[in-house]
């Protein structure tokens, strides 16, 4: 049995239970339970929730998966008590890495979006800085975009080319997403 669930076990048995606490801000860590809950499961956390959180049926089945989770400052952390610092990658095409891992070419490579490989200095040094940040973009033939980037994605057969994806700001809404070639940029700056 797997300590999350001894946990659950320990908390049904009435057992008090040793909450460790969050190396960043001090405040009592949950310990995150994933899969499918049970509406008598589900009760179950509401009840404890002080101690157990759950963490959904998604999970990356690695070491990306915390064990633990801050409720105060929203940290997470190995069972070992390591802080896991995941970021979005635009040459995952939207997966999620290890912080320590973002400029391991050699990993990226052998991952399952190999064709952004070309493009990733400029992805790595100009793209992922400004992921979900807005962003002056101007392109080869001199137009110039202004929008919230999004993400990028690899080829495909109708839109051939490795993308990126920007929201334009219409007004006080983001507006329009438009599709900008990465080998047509020529310049990306923050706005």
């Amino acid at each position: 049995m797997s300590r999350r669930w001894e946990i659950i076990e320990e908390l049904k048995a009435g057992k008090k239970i040793d909450q460790k606490k969050c190396p960043v801000c001090g405040n009592s860590l949950r310990v995150i339970v994933n899969g499918y809950l049970s509406e008598e499961m589900a009760d179950f956390f509401r009840q404890h929730r002080d101690y157990i959180k759950s963490g959904g049926c998604m999970i990356f089945a690695d070491d990306r998966d915390p064990f633990y989770v801050c409720s105060k400052c929203g940290s997470e952390f190995t069972e070992d008590l390591e802080q896991i610092k995941l970021i979005s990658c635009p040459l995952e095409a939207g997966g999620v890495i290890h912080e320590k891992e973002c400029r391991d070419y050699g990993l990226l490579e052998s991952r399952r979006n190999y064709e952004l490989m070309d493009d990733r200095e400029l992805i790595c040094n100009k793209i992922c800085p400004l992921m979900d940040k807005m962003a002056r973009i101007k392109k080869k033939d001199g137009s110039v975009i202004e929008g919230k980037i999004m993400r990028t994605f690899i080829r495909t057969y109708d839109m051939p080319g490795n993308q990126l994806i920007i929201c334009e700001k219409k007004d006080k809404y983001y507006g329009d997403f438009i599709h900008i070639l990465i080998s047509d940029i020529s310049e990306i700056q923050p706005v």
